[in-house]
């Protein structure tokens, strides 16, 4: 019913609600010839009640938290204090508080976060700069994080298609489809967790993807991809000139899969459609592969080549079916060139030592705001960042899953679509070519 048009409910209400002030006929003037001011006045009160029923509670949240803040005795040094200007509950188990600093740094908030959480009774999550950088951002979250997530305990939760495991958030467990990525970033220090959750992803898309193809990267000796020696899908290269031959291979294969696609007037590859499979090339310690300053000119020849075969896969590939993971210890233009960066959609940074560190990896200084517990790091996809306790699997559980793979190959419960591309005897042996090229048609070869 209108309140605000229909002349009779004016009427109704008035005798309701004020018989002893007007009579009836009375009333029925009013009505007539005031419509106007009864709108106006069922507006307002309508108004008013709305305001009320949001700014009050708004209004004590702001109150109970800016009581709190100023027991801490946070100034500037014209003695001016931070002003909360939001308190909003972002979900069940965090709440985002933004204040205007007046002339408060952030770096202040920062190294009084034990007094905060034991002020405002709440854990923490992270306090950054909102994006106006004269206010202050934190995050309380009442989910009280585990130091230590077990691959063992996740490895029963049902995983889909061409998905793997993150680790644990404040709201479940995360999983990533890696063809909307379609390529990922893990950066981190020593110790920190960033090649256990390397080798975390690998195995959870294993378990996820029945057509895929690995080939692992590694040019500190292949220790750390070593648990995957003996799947049958999996390809080790443990140095520079194989890893520039593989990746010249991936990059023809590629072209290949392109080519394919556009004689049959295709969109993207489908592993059981195409008869290819999903072929993920994962690099840990990147930036021993992309580092500009070697003792020859080999070396450097080499590492350049590698920086423009990697960026065009990293433009190019997803159609294919191609991705890459990165894993390093320093992110910089030196080390992962900015053209790749800039084709990387998925990045997980774990703590970082500097603000610029945190910066440089996802924009912001979240990861730099972590707790400093192994397996903690932020996960950025697009505008959206989650803090998460990433999984620790061990070489043991590695190598089980291993022995399962090859029991599936052999009974035929796996297999692969297409041969696994290799490299022969004479691109091992090949040298570079005056133009600086590292392999030529003559010498590539797909089996």
């Amino acid at each position: 019913m209108n309140v605000f048009v229909e002349r009779e409910t004016h009427l109704i209400l008035w005798q309701r609600y004020a018989p002893t002030f007007l009579s009836v006929p009375k009333l029925l003037k009013i009505v007539g010839t005031n419509i106007t001011i009864h709108k106006m006045f069922f507006f307002t009160l309508f108004i008013g009640l709305q305001i009320f029923l949001y700014g009050f509670p708004q209004y004590c949240k702001i109150s109970k938290f800016q009581k709190l803040l100023d027991r801490l005795g946070i100034t500037n040094g014209v003695k001016n204090k931070p002003r909360i200007t939001e308190v909003k509950d972002e979900d069940f188990n965090r709440t985002k508080i933004v204040m205007a600093n007046n002339g408060v740094g952030i770096k202040l908030f920062q190294n009084k976060q034990d007094d905060l959480e034991a002020t405002f009774g709440e854990k923490i999550e992270s306090i950054t700069h909102d994006s106006n950088p004269g206010y202050t951002k934190i995050i309380l979250s009442k989910y009280h994080w585990p130091k230590v997530v077990k691959f063992s305990s996740l490895s029963s939760f049902d995983l889909p298609k061409d998905h793997f495991i993150l680790g644990q958030s404040s709201n479940g467990i995360v999983t990533q489809n890696i063809n909307e990525l379609p390529h990922m970033l893990i950066a981190g220090t020593t110790g920190s967790g960033k090649s256990i959750l390397f080798k975390e992803i690998l195995v959870s898309l294993l378990k996820s993807s029945p057509y895929l193809q690995l080939y692992l990267l590694d040019l500190k000796g292949g220790v750390e991809v070593q648990d995957f020696k003996d799947y049958p899908n999996a390809t080790i290269v443990k140095d520079m000139k194989k890893a520039v031959f593989t990746l010249q291979l991936l990059k023809d294969e590629m072209d290949r899969r392109f080519a394919y696609l556009e004689k049959n007037g295709y969109r993207e590859i489908q592993p059981l459609r195409d008869k290819m499979d999903k072929i993920v090339i994962a690099i840990d310690e990147a930036s021993a592969l992309y580092m500009k300053n070697f003792a020859n000119q080999e070396a450097s020849t080499l590492s350049k080549r590698a920086k423009e075969l990697t960026d065009s896969l990293a433009k190019l590939a997803r159609a294919a079916g191609i991705h890459l993971i990165l894993a390093t210890q320093k992110v910089t233009k030196e080390t992962i060139d900015t053209h790749i960066q800039e084709n990387i959609s998925g990045k997980f940074c774990f703590k970082t030592n500097t603000l610029q560190g945190s910066v440089t990896v996802l924009g912001n200084g979240a990861a730099y705001s972590l707790p400093d517990i192994p397996g903690r790091g932020i996960w950025s996809l697009g505008n959206k960042l989650i803090e998460i306790q990433a999984p620790l699997i061990t070489s043991a559980e590695i190598k089980e899953f291993g022995q399962q793979l090859v029991e599936e190959f052999k009974n035929g419960g796996r297999k692969m679509l297409q041969p696994k591309i290799t490299l022969t005897q004479s691109q091992n042996e090949n040298h570079l070519l005056p133009e600086g090229d590292v392999c030529t048609k003559k010498t590539r070869k797909i089996f």
